[in-house]
């Protein structure tokens, strides 16, 4: 019975764990045509959480922790946008960015 509660316990440790962190999913795309942009840059402002683009503008940050953030998108030859965030924990945010 005790082995059962402690495995019991684990699995509900594990659980709450992994329900504290927030997903920003989106893509980052030309204004003027609407074209994927590669390789931008797209981070937590203060933080090291962030990711870049890939080839279709795809981006994906995980494990991002509960808070409110200012999300960063930097790309050369473009204006820096930036956006303040709300993660909730087991959230996932889509989003669509335009750069000028």
């Amino acid at each position: 019975m005790k082995k059962f509660q402690l495995s019991l316990f684990i699995t509900f440790l594990s659980l709450t764990a992994f329900s504290q962190t927030g997903i920003i999913r989106g893509v980052v795309l030309d204004e003027s045509n609407s074209e994927p942009i590669i390789l931008t840059n797209v981070y937590m402002k203060g933080t090291s959480i962030g990711a870049p683009t890939d080839m279709n503008g795809l981006f994906t940050i995980t494990k991002i922790p509960a808070g409110t953030y200012t999300l960063m998108i930097t790309c050369l030859n473009y204006d820096t946008l930036s956006e303040e965030v709300t993660i909730k924990p087991g959230e996932i945010l889509n989003k669509k960015y335009y750069l000028i």
